[in-house]
């Protein structure tokens, strides 16, 4: 894994960010907690497959509409 840590490192960044927004504690747990389901390997390929395929359908639908013969 090229980035083993990365989860944690966002974690952490974000909590740094909420902190310094004037977040609580409870806040900060809260809103880490809510986030952390969809901070795993598993969940984000399965974002970036869907980004890819719904970014390459409105591509080629741009494309499509530019280059159809008339």
């Amino acid at each position: 894994m090229v980035f083993p840590h990365h989860f944690e490192e966002l974690r952490a960044i974000q909590t740094e960010m909420l902190r310094t927004a004037g977040k609580s504690d409870a806040e900060i747990v809260a809103e880490i907690q809510v986030s952390s389901p969809v901070q795993t390997p598993l969940m984000q390929a399965i974002f970036g497959f869907i980004g890819t395929v719904v970014t390459g359908l409105l591509a080629s639908l741009v494309i499509g509409i530019f280059f159809r013969k008339k």
